[in-house]
C-alpha cells in the first residue's frame, strides 16, 4: 500500500499567498528517500562561470543544510547562484550581479550579508558536482532564475564530501551595500 504525504511549499518570508505555495503529493518509499516534489534536471554549467552562494559557511552546518533539503524534495543539494562574464565585463560586476539577483530572488543583504565566490564552476565540475535546474517541461513549472542552480552532493554526503564541495570557494565576503 503506498502512503502519500501531502507538501506545502511557503515563501521564505513566511507568506502563505497563491504567488509563493505550492502544493504538491509525492510517494514515500521508505521514509523521506524517493520524495520528489519538484522535478529537476542535470544541466550544462560554464567551466568559466562564477559561483556564489549564501551561509551556512561551516562543513558541519552546510551538510545539515543538505540533509534538510533531502527531508524536502529528496535529494541533498544546496542552492547557488551562478554565471559567466559579459564581454567586457568586470569579474566584479559579476559577482555584484549575481548578489543583485539573489536579492530578486528572496535573499536578503539584512539576514544574508555574507557570500562565498567559487571563480570558476569548472573546478566544482572537476571535484564531480552536479548543477540542477527545475524542470521546465513540468505540467506545473517552477519560476526559477536563470541563475539559480542546485548543486547535487551525492547519495548520502559525508563531511568529506562538503568539505571536497567548499574548498573551491573563498573566504566569506561582506556585501557592500
Amino acid at each position: 500500500m503506498a502512503t502519500f504525504v501531502l507538501h506545502l511549499l511557503i515563501a521564505g518570508n513566511g507568506d502563505l499567498s497563491v504567488q509563493f505555495a505550492a502544493l504538491h503529493c509525492c510517494q514515500l518509499r521508505s521514509a523521506p528517500r524517493g520524495c520528489s516534489t519538484l522535478a529537476r534536471v542535470e544541466v550544462s554549467v560554464p567551466a568559466d562561470a562564477f559561483v556564489i552562494r549564501f551561509r551556512p559557511f561551516e562543513p558541519g552546518r552546510v551538510l545539515a543544510s543538505a540533509e534538510k533539503e533531502y527531508r524536502r524534495a529528496g535529494h541533498y543539494r544546496l542552492s547557488v547562484f551562478a554565471d559567466t562574464a559579459e564581454p567586457d565585463e568586470s569579474a566584479e560586476a559579476v559577482v555584484k550581479r549575481l548578489l543583485q539577483v539573489a536579492e530578486l530572488d528572496g535573499i536578503p543583504t539584512a539576514t544574508n550579508p555574507k557570500y562565498t565566490l567559487c571563480t570558476a564552476a569548472g573546478k566544482l565540475l572537476d571535484r564531480g558536482f552536479v548543477f540542477h535546474k527545475y524542470d521546465e517541461d513540468d505540467p506545473d513549472p517552477v519560476d526559477e532564475l536563470d541563475e539559480h542552480y542546485s548543486i547535487d552532493l551525492g547519495e548520502e554526503p559525508t563531511l568529506g564530501d562538503v568539505a571536497r564541495f567548499l574548498e573551491p570557494f573563498g573566504p566569506a565576503t561582506r556585501r557592500q551595500s
